[in-house]
């Protein structure tokens, strides 16, 4: 399906029933317009359509067996989950269900692509069927004549164009809206691999919560939730209603405002539970995770790919670039986002108020979303407050913006959420809680702790007894409450309520949740039971999740995750850091904890690998023991380990966090790690400035090896502006300090990068003068790594003179020495750099094995930047030998990354595909 120029046509099986007795349907209309369609498409010789109408269940596995089709379309009836329709021998209704089309298929499953359900209440099936085969389309619900032609018509255009599955679903989607018609949210798409990953994270854990299935009642197996729970939920069902109606209306932005603990988040999440069927992709982005970024440009490269993108270079450079690209990927895809804890994004606290957003762009962002012609996505904000700019611009968008504030539970309400949370009163009881309800004017995180008080010992579910042990303490906020004026009153009350109740848990649980207050993010159930004695884990544990202060969430292989609801962290903290020496041991606790226990996700992203080392140095810099924290950025290299893995942006606040905390040798390391960050960032006077800072720093107190490296990556910032006398100026000055102080290794990569500067301003006679030095260095001092880089510098300088031989030698040379190192990246760059040649010398075959041997290597050490040049050289090959369609694949491979990195190989890569285009417009008929 993905490419039109094959060889193999794809058959597509048309299979149509209106049983006696049923709505007739324009199905030969249907069936025409697929036909008229591929007939006039540019790729109309790869498709093979096959129609059979009137269809019995029987004719679907003989039409399998006889046609062997690659994608089947159904149209006709459905009935939810009975089964879609067909006829029977009379002609009469015969209902098939979507497990026996599920099982037939499964059958084809090598062959078959593509399922396509045009037909009412066909996600039933869609689902059934996508356990086995790669895309299934079905509808969410009824769908009128009109709107089923227009979808099939835009779907088959797209695939007669050439377009892959996904792309040609969004277009059958866009003909319904372009006709007017207001069914475009109706057809969903499942996908076999998304399935398959539900189902591996379900089965991953042995925990309850996360091996149950999807149902209605239970959506977080399939969705992640963390705040709403089927068995707790009670009421706001006239809200819901509202809502929901809103957001079908296609309501842009829906924000839920708030005071903290009063549901926003759980609504947001069951309105995502009621919605989740229209085929949205749902994310959520969370500002109370404090280790989320609140500016712009960590916002939007943390969401960015939640939503499948690739954060480009351009990107970090530019918020604007990354406004922009975050707005296209909203506009053009179907998501639902929910953005939690927006108030940490604005000027101010939940005491003096919230104000203006610290990082204007946000506004902006908010702003353009509305204003766009078109927006597939939708966005969820929960917040305490919302910015007064915010408001007034989305007043000016009635249809697409919707802002609703969320007060407590009404008194029924109330009393059904005390007794989901296990308490059954008499009648007296049930007038004290009705009263206590009313104090709190139905804040359901309050109602819940205090139910959860009433049901633990001493009471054990009595209200009348918990009533009169602390009937005192409701007086006194019932008179308090009616004193006060302020609007904060209410939040006031609550959050001293819980403080109260956190302090009547037992010890050990109240101690494991303070402890556990000093993680900022949700975590395995192994961190906090690491905050207690092994004795005493377990029951603490338990007590904590049965009291609902122990919130869980499933992360994406299926390990359960706990975290503490803001408000509950904020008050367990507060009272964790009134004992100084306890709150310096438990950060310390947490930092060898993720140091020592913290597993990432299989195939996690690189940042993530690290995530233990950020976090922990992330609490040492907490308790302000920069020793430690600088053990972690500087010694064991996570800084440098984020700059090769291109994470410029998450670098700065690190480096920044330590500069000036310790001494003058470990503000030279961060001067230079920030101006490397700059410098890869495309910053150039930022770079510079930081560099010059690490220079001036090295001098003053006298660290010549400190100055050497300013100098030599001045060197390199200049060498990247192009100005390459400037950069071998500085290049010389640092060869004199790696001489003066008779650092023979660094003398020799200086020469070496001497030689690289003389390479680009074409002197390769200059350029191998220097390389032959660097050899001479490394072979004296027995610097292997050295001798190879030397190798290769000569390999390529002589490449550049046209003398292949000789550049195939020192390619082999330093082959043989990164082997015998073990140095994979070496290794990989010698086998790319000698396939190079080999392709200039049309040695296709050994070109080819060099350069698919070194992408191997490349991309398992995630090398990015060679791992592209590999790519292009793939494509240059494949181009050469006439093979354009994989030229294309592997010129379109490379320049995503190029474009990603920002690397000068970009302009390689748009030559080739350029004259791929020119190929390919020849080969048009």
């Amino acid at each position: 399906m993905t490419n039109p120029k094959s060889l193999t046509p794809t058959t597509i099986l048309i299979l149509s029933a209106s049983p006696k007795g049923q709505y007739h349907l324009r199905l030969d209309e249907e069936r025409r317009d697929i036909e008229e369609g591929l007939e006039r498409s540019q790729h109309r010789k790869q498709f093979h359509l096959i129609k059979k109408d009137a269809v019995r269940p029987r004719d679907i596995q003989r039409a399998m067996l006889d046609i062997n089709p690659q994608i089947v379309h159904f149209c006709g009836h459905g009935g939810g989950d009975e089964g879609l329709i067909f006829e029977d021998e009379t002609g009469e209704m015969k209902f098939v269900d979507g497990e026996a089309l599920a099982g037939l298929f499964d059958l084809f499953a090598d062959q078959l692509k593509c399922v396509v359900l045009n037909a009412c209440y066909s996600e039933v099936q869609a689902n059934a069927i996508a356990q086995h085969i790669p895309y299934v389309i079905g509808m969410n619900q009824a769908v009128g004549d009109k709107a089923a032609i227009e979808f099939a018509v835009g779907f088959y255009d797209a695939l007669g164009a050439g377009r892959d599955i996904d792309f040609a679903f969004k277009l059958g989607c866009s003909a319904i809206r372009l006709a007017g018609i207001a069914e475009h949210l109706t057809p969903v798409i499942k996908k076999k691999a998304e399935l398959k990953a539900i189902v591996s994270a379900n089965t991953a854990t042995s925990t309850p919560e996360a091996t149950r299935t999807f149902t209605p009642e239970n959506p977080r197996a399939t969705l992640s939730l963390s705040a709403y729970n089927s068995e707790t939920w009670v009421g706001r069902d006239a809200l819901i209603t509202e809502l929901t109606q809103k957001l079908e209306e296609k309501c842009r932005i829906l924000a839920l405002t708030g005071i903290t603990g009063i549901g926003k988040t759980a609504l947001a999440e069951r309105l995502v539970v009621e919605i989740h069927r229209n085929g949205s992709q749902f994310h959520r982005l969370n500002f109370d995770d404090r280790g989320q970024g609140t500016d712009f440009m960590s916002g939007a490269l943390s969401l960015l790919p939640k939503l499948g993108e690739t954060v480009t270079l351009e990107d970090q450079k530019d918020p604007r670039n990354a406004l922009r690209h975050l707005l296209q990927t909203l506009r053009n895809n179907r998501f639902l986002v929910q953005i939690d804890s927006v108030e940490m994004l604005l000027q101010g606290d939940d005491e003096s108020g919230w104000n203006a957003f610290v990082d204007n762009l946000w506004v902006e962002f908010f702003q353009q979303l509305l204003a766009g012609e078109e927006c597939q996505s939708q966005i969820l904000l929960t917040t305490q407050a919302l910015s007064e700019k915010l408001e007034i611009e989305g007043s000016s968008y009635p249809n697409y913006w919707y802002r609703r504030d969320l007060g407590g539970l009404s008194e029924t309400e109330r009393l059904q959420l005390f007794e989901k949370n296990g308490l059954k009163p008499d009648e007296l009881g049930t007038e004290i809680l009705k009263q206590i309800g009313k104090l709190y004017e139905g804040h359901p995180l309050v109602i819940q702790v205090i139910a959860k008080d009433i049901l633990d010992k001493p009471f054990y579910g009595n209200v009348q007894q918990y009533w009169q042990r602390y009937q005192t303490e409701f007086d006194e906020d019932e008179r308090r409450k009616k004193k006060s004026t302020s609007s904060r009153k209410l939040q006031l009350l609550v959050k001293e309520r819980v403080e109260k109740s956190l302090k009547r848990l037992p010890p050990d649980a109240y101690q494991m949740l303070c402890r556990s207050s000093v993680y900022r993010r949700p975590v395995p159930e192994g961190f906090w039971l690491a905050m207690l004695a092994e004795d005493k884990q377990d029951t603490a544990l338990e007590l904590l999740k049965s009291h609902n202060l122990a919130e869980e969430e499933l992360r994406g292989d299926g390990v359960l995750l706990l975290r503490q609801h803001n408000l509950v962290r904020e008050v367990a903290r507060s009272l964790l850091r009134t004992d100084a020496a306890l709150w310096r041991e438990v950060e310390l606790t947490a930092a060898r904890v993720w140091l020592n226990e913290y597993e990432p996700e299989p195939d996690a992203p690189n940042l993530e690998k690290v995530r233990g080392s950020l976090e922990a140095f992330h609490h040492y810099c907490e308790v302000e023991d920069w020793e430690e924290a600088k053990q972690i950025l500087i010694d064991q290299g996570v800084g440098v380990q984020l700059l090769r893995w291109s994470y410029y942006r998450e670098m700065l606040p690190l480096y920044e966090r330590i500069l000036g905390k310790s001494d003058a040798v470990v503000d030279v390391a961060c001067e230079r790690g920030i101006g490397n960050a700059y410098l890869f960032l495309a910053k150039y006077p930022q770079a510079i400035e930081y560099h010059q800072q690490s220079l001036a720093t090295a001098r003053k107190i006298g660290d010549r090896l400190g100055e050497g490296k300013a100098l030599g990556n001045l060197g390199f910032a200049y060498d990247s502006l192009g100005n390459y006398p400037q950069a071998i100026e500085y290049y010389q000055q640092d060869l004199s300090i790696a001489r003066e102080i008779s650092d023979r290794r660094g003398e020799g990569q200086t020469l070496g990068n001497l030689g690289i500067a003389y390479r680009s301003l074409g002197n390769y006679p200059q350029a191998i003068e220097y390389h032959q030095q660097y050899l001479t260095i490394s072979r004296e001092i027995g610097y292997r790594q050295g001798e190879g880089q030397a190798l290769g510098g000569l390999g390529i300088a002589y490449d550049s003179l046209g003398n292949y031989p000789q550049a195939i030698e020192y390619h082999q040379q330093w082959l043989t020495i990164a082997r015998e190192l073990g140095d994979r990246q070496g290794e990989g760059i010698a086998l790319v750099n000698w396939g190079a040649t080999l392709l200039k010398l049309e040695q296709y075959p050994e070109a080819q094995q060099h350069l698919l041997t070194s992408l191997d290597i490349f991309k398992e050490l995630g090398c990015r930047d060679v791992e592209a040049e590999a790519l292009l050289r793939l494509g240059e090959l494949h181009h050469k030998t006439g093979k354009l369609d994989r030229s294309r694949e592997f010129c379109a491979q490379a320049l995503s990354l190029a474009s990603v990195l920002g690397i000068p190989l970009l302009k390689e890569c748009e030559q080739l595909q350029a004259m791929l285009a020119v190929n390919a417009a020849v080969d048009m008929p």
